[in-house]
C-alpha cells in the first residue's frame, strides 16, 4: 500500500481503506483526531471483522495538541464467577480458551470509544455511530484479501449456529455483503447510546448467547465495566520523549524497557544494520519479554511492594553491567515455553490498530482486538458482531502457554474482576513538543518489537516512515528460547547473528504496523501501511 505524503485536514492510517475514509470524513467535517478515530474504529466492526470490533477491548493514547498525554484502557475484564479449572483438560488449556462463550471477557470498546469521545472529543456520539449504520446497511464490497480469510475460517465459522448465518457461507471476491443484525446494533447505539450495551435490549442479547454457550459472563460483570484512565509509560530515549501503553499492556513494558536499553548501552552509535546493532537489539528483546513475565499485571491488583518494584524499574539507569545482572538472572528462569505447537501458531495475525494526526496537532494511537483471528468465532445471535476470546490471554494452569506461545507470571492468572496482560503497545513519540510519530500495530507478542524497530528507523536512522517499516526485522520473545529473523534480512546477519544457544528461526513476517510521521524540519506528513499486509492473505 502507497504512503500518503502531504498536508490537509488530518491523516488516517488503518487496515482498511473504507474505514479510515470513515475516519478521514469526520476530519473534514471539522472533527478532531478522537473523533475520527472512534469513527475509524466502529467502521472496522464492519468492514475489517477479524479484529475490527465492539465485542472486544483495547487500548488509546491519546495526545492532545499542547495539553498531558493520556492512556485510555478498554481492556476486556474476565467475569466475576470464573472458574480457571473449567478451562484445563488434563491439566493443560482446553478448547474451551479459545473458543465460544466461554472464551468470552466483558467487551470494552463501546465503553472505551465513548469514554474517549465524551472527554476529548467535539462530535456527538449519535452522529458518528449514525454513520456506522449505513455502512453495515448498505453492504461491503468484499476483497479478494477478505474473501480468503473468510473462507478459509468458514468450518470453524459454522460451529456455532448464529456466527454460521452471517459468516457460514461461501463468499465470492466483489460480493455485497450484507449484515443487517449489526446495523441494527449500531441503530440501537445511535439511538440508545452507549449506555445499551451494558444494560439494555443489547446486553440482553450478550447474555443470551453467553447462556446458550455456558459462559460465565453475566449482567453485574456488563453493568460494572470501567473504560478507565491510566498514566501511560513515559521515558527520554534517542533526544525524544516516548509515550506507550502501561500495565495491563506488557507490549508497552516491552517498548519501554528496549528503548531504554538501546539507550543506554550505545545502540545509537552503532553502524545502521550491523551485527553489532542486531546482537545488541535481541539481547534488550529478550530481557524486556522477560521483565514482562515477571511484572506485567493488572494495576488496579497491584500491590504497594509490587508498584514500588515496577517503578523502580522504570526509573532505575540502565548500564551495560545492569544488563548482564539481568541476563544472568533469566538464565536462571526455568520458566521457558516447551509447546512448540503453540509458539508457532503465534505467526497469525489478529489485532489491528489504526493511527489518527489532525491539522491541529492532537494525535490518536489505538489498538484493539478480538485476540485471535475472529475472536471466540461466536457471534451474538441478532446482533451481528463477534466476541472476543481474550480469555485466552491469562496465564491459566503452570507451564501452559497462551495462543502466543507466552508463559503468564503469578501476577497474571486467570482471577475474575481482573484485566489480562497483552502485548498491544500504541505508541506517540514527541518531538519539540508535539507529536512526531504515532505508531501501533498487530501480531501478537511481535507488535512491540516492530514498533521499537520502526521507531529507530524513523528517529534514529532518518528513514522515513514507509522505508522504516519495509525495513527486515528480528524478534525474541524469552518465553521459547528461540530467535526469529525475517527471511529479508542480509545474509551476512543471517549467518552470524546468534543469542547463547538459541535456535533461529526464518519467517516471513514479524509484525504489521500502520504509523504517521511528521516532519520536525519541513512539516511534510507521511502516513503508510506497512508492506507486509497482504502477504498471506493478510
Amino acid at each position: 500500500m502507497q504512503p500518503v505524503f502531504g498536508r490537509q485536514p488530518g491523516y488516517v492510517v488503518s487496515y482498511c481503506p473504507v474505514a479510515s475514509a470513515h475516519g478521514m470524513r469526520v476530519l473534514e467535517e471539522g472533527g478532531n483526531a478522537v473523533d475520527a478515530a472512534v469513527a475509524t474504529g466502529l467502521a472496522l466492526a464492519v468492514t475489517y471483522p477479524q479484529a475490527g470490533n465492539i465485542g472486544g477491548g483495547g487500548f488509546m493514547l491519546i495526545a492532545p495538541h499542547k495539553e498531558p498525554v493520556s492512556f485510555l484502557d478498554y481492556r476486556e475484564v474476565a467475569p466475576k464467577n470464573i472458574n480457571p479449572q473449567d478451562y484445563l483438560v488434563d491439566g493443560r488449556r482446553g478448547e474451551a480458551m479459545v473458543l465460544g462463550a466461554k472464551s468470552a471477557a466483558v467487551p470494552g470498546t463501546i465503553a472505551g470509544f465513548a469514554k474517549a469521545l465524551e472527554t476529548h472529543g467535539t462530535m456527538s456520539w449519535d452522529r458518528i455511530v449514525g454513520q456506522i449504520v449505513d455502512l453495515a446497511e448498505n453492504g461491503v464490497i468484499i476483497t479478494s484479501r477478505q474473501a480468503a480469510y473468510l473462507n478459509a475460517y468458514r468450518e470453524t465459522l459454522s460451529r456455532f449456529e448464529s456466527t454460521r448465518k452471517v459468516f457460514g457461507r461461501s463468499i465470492l471476491p466483489a460480493t455485497r455483503f450484507l449484515q443487517p443484525d449489526l446495523a441494527q446494533t449500531f441503530r440501537r447505539l445511535a439511538e440508545h447510546g452507549p449506555r445499551d450495551f451494558y444494560r439494555g435490549r443489547l446486553a440482553a442479547l450478550l447474555l443470551d448467547e453467553i447462556r446458550r454457550g455456558g459462559g460465565p459472563m453475566t449482567l453485574d460483570d456488563l453493568v460494572e465495566f470501567e473504560a478507565k484512565w491510566r498514566v501511560p509509560f513515559t521515558c527520554e530515549a534517542f533526544g525524544r520523549r516516548i509515550w506507550t501503553a502501561p500495565f495491563p499492556s506488557g507490549g508497552g513494558l516491552v517498548v519501554h524497557l528496549t528503548l531504554r536499553i538501546l539507550d543506554g548501552l550505545g545502540y545509537a552509535s552503532l553502524p545502521p544494520r550491523s551485527l553489532e546493532r542486531y546482537q545488541l537489539l535481541i539481547r534488550a528483546f529478550r530481557v524486556a519479554f522477560w521483565m514482562r513475565q515477571t511484572y506485567a499485571v493488572d494495576p488496579d491488583f497491584l500491590t504497594e511492594e509490587q508498584q514500588l518494584e515496577i517503578e523502580t524499574l522504570l526509573e532505575c539507569p540502565i548500564t551495560r553491567s545492569q544488563l548482564e545482572e539481568w541476563e544472568t538472572k533469566l538464565r536462571q528462569d526455568k520458566r521457558l515455553l516447551e509447546n512448540e505447537a503453540a509458539y508457532l501458531r503465534s505467526q497469525n495475525k489478529n489485532t489491528t490498530h489504526f493511527s489518527v494526526l489532525d491539522s491541529a496537532g492532537n494525535a490518536v494511537s489505538n489498538t484493539y482486538s478480538l485476540n485471535t483471528l475472529f475472536g471466540s468465532k461466536l457471534v451474538v445471535n441478532g446482533a451481528g458482531y463477534l466476541l472476543n476470546n481474550t480469555l485466552d490471554d491469562f496465564g491459566v494452569g503452570r507451564g501452559t502457554p497462551n495462543w502466543y506461545g507466552i508463559l503468564d507470571g503469578d501476577r497474571n492468572m486467570l482471577t475474575g474482576g481482573r484485566r489480562p496482560v497483552g502485548s498491544m503497545a500504541p505508541t506517540i513519540v514527541e518531538g519539540d513538543g508535539v507529536p512526531e510519530l504515532v505508531i501501533g500495530g498487530s501480531g501478537g507478542p511481535t507488535i512491540p518489537t516492530m514498533v521499537v524497530q520502526t521507531l529507530l528507523g524513523v528517529v534514529l536512522d532518518g528513514r522515513s516512515v514507509a522505508a522504516a517499516l519495509a525495513e527486515p526485522r528480528v524478534h525474541h520473545q524469552h518465553s521459547k528460547a528461540e530467535l526469529r529473523l525475517e527471511n529479508a534480512v542480509a545474509q551476512s546477519i543471517r549467518d552470524t547473528l546468534f543469542l547463547d544457544d538459541d535456535p533461529r528461526t526464518f519467517v516471513s513476517r514479524i509484525g504489521i504496523g500502520a504509523a504517521i510521521h511528521r516532519d520536525q524540519d519541513t512539516g511534510q506528513v507521511q502516513a503508510a501501511l506497512d508492506p507486509r499486509f497482504g502477504l498471506h492473505g493478510q
